[in-house]
């Protein structure tokens, strides 16, 4: 799907044309069917087939949306004024010995330097990808979709030209995957000024089979009818875990131990395949000091902690999808200062105490969802961070939140009356803040006292 948008004012989206355009590298059994108006490209062979489709006919006014009225956590609930595409991807069921990795780009090939990292309106252009039943829409168009709610497989911003990986499907054989592509604007982000910028680019897939590490390169254990990998021996740049090993003949299912790839300098590419699971659900420290990691993909859908699981990930580029088993999200992220973008955060997750904090790329942040409570230090050091979502009423600990986020400016709503801070001047979220922020707090609560004292003077409390 090729499209280009020019933004006329803060309020109307004009998209002027669609095109079409199909990439895939890596894979044999594949077949790619492109198909838009008169137009229709294929390629095929026995296992999988791909399908783009260009949703609907992306000729018409949008308007850009408030990001936080639509977005809830891990959830989305459609508005008409989105536009979406579609892709579909199915590993055929005569195919049982094949599996596949897909993965969905984004490549812009032209884009308004004012919507480039650190131009006036960067961060306003966004995606989100959810998985649909079509089974469930006699006609798919935006009418049918709006005010529907799905579950969010990815999403994030759109700030620089080139190729963006976007979504990594996990393919095993007998299962269909049909995928829309959501894209916005977050008119929270707009002035009042007239805008005319463009947007322009290609979207793509590619596949290749999943070929799975051997069982030689992990030092493991065996436990009844599972194998625990407890430490990555190999000497390949890219690891893929099978959700199965075989050992003298007898066949385990794999568990993957906090201890896999602690300190592994050498690995820069993690994949794990559906079903394979965390030991005890604990993943803390499994990545810890991987200096050379640069994405992993489909963690285990069982995980429930993922305290310092990237701590010190300095190459870490993609974050992956946060299982929604999740609820501890401390120091996650943790000085991964190549970080762009944020993960969704489930409605699991009761903590981020230092999520993200030191991560001096990351310009966007997350939908807070409703779970959350601990957000001390969560953003701290982020000095890219140019704005932030709601808080929601459930959080309590806010002390160093924004602490040093020097490019922090805008509305701040926090909707909770509990918010409590230490009594050193340094524990306000927003001390060595320094451009213009409003805060808007509950009338009369403890979060006002507390927010207020020690307050940097760029900051001004306003109760509602």
């Amino acid at each position: 799907l090729m499209f280009k948008k020019i933004f006329k004012d803060k309020k109307n989206i004009v998209i002027i044309s669609v095109l079409g355009a199909f990439l895939i590298l890596g894979a044999t059994y594949a077949l790619i069917n492109w198909t838009s108006n008169n137009y229709r490209v294929a390629i095929r062979s026995t296992c999988m087939n791909i399908n783009y489709s260009n949703g609907q006919d992306i000729d018409t006014n949008i308007n850009a949306i408030n990001e936080s009225q639509f977005i809830n956590g891990n959830t989305l609930t459609v508005s008409p004024d989105m536009v979406f595409s579609t892709v579909s991807i199915e590993l055929d069921d005569a195919c049982s010995d094949v599996e596949g990795l897909g993965t969905i780009e984004i490549n812009v090939s032209d884009l308004s330097e004012q919507l480039k990292i650190g131009g006036k309106y960067a961060n306003s252009l966004r995606y989100t990808i959810v998985e649909y039943d079509p089974t469930d829409y006699v006609n798919l168009n935006m009418t049918e979709l709006s005010g529907d709610t799905f579950i969010i497989l990815s999403s994030g911003i759109i700030i620089n030209e080139g190729i963006k990986e976007i979504y990594y499907p996990y393919l095993t054989h007998g299962e269909i995957h049909n995928y829309l592509i959501f894209f916005y604007a977050d008119n929270t982000l707009f002035d009042n000024s007239l805008l005319d910028l463009t947007f322009e680019g290609t979207i793509s897939a590619k596949v290749e089979q999943f070929i799975p590490t051997p069982i030689t390169s992990f030092n493991y254990t065996i436990s009844g009818e599972n194998i625990v990998l407890t430490s990555y021996k190999g000497t390949d740049t890219i690891v893929k875990v099978s959700p199965t090993y075989m050992v003298n003949d007898v066949e385990y299912n794999t568990l993957v131990a906090n201890t896999l790839f602690k300190s592994k300098t050498i690995v820069e590419e993690v994949y794990f395949a559906s079903g394979v699971l965390s030991q005890n659900g604990n993943a803390q420290n499994m990545s810890m000091g991987c200096s050379s990691l640069t994405k992993v993909i489909n963690l285990p859908n069982n995980i429930t902690s993922l305290d310092g699981t990237f701590y010190n990930c300095t190459s870490l580029v993609n974050a992956p999808l946060i299982p929604y088993s999740v609820t501890d999200m401390a120091s996650t992220f943790y000085n991964c200062t190549r970080l762009v973008n944020a993960p969704v955060i489930p409605n699991s997750v009761t903590s981020l105490s230092s999520t993200f904090s030191g991560c001096t790329r990351l310009v966007n942040a997350p939908v807070i969802p409703n779970s959350v409570t601990k957000m001390n230090s969560a953003f701290s050091g982020c000095t890219s961070l140019v704005n932030v979502p709601e808080i929601p009423s459930s959080v309590t600990d806010m002390s160093y939140t924004f602490r040093n986020c020097i490019n922090l400016e805008g509305l701040v709503r926090i909707n909770s009356s509990l918010v409590t801070t230490a009594s050193a001047s340094t524990s306000n979220p927003f001390y060595y803040t320094s451009k213009p922020i409003t805060v808007e707090v509950p009338s009369g609560s403890t979060t006002y006292t507390n927010i207020n004292k020690n307050k940097p003077s760029n900051v001004t409390i306003v109760q509602y």
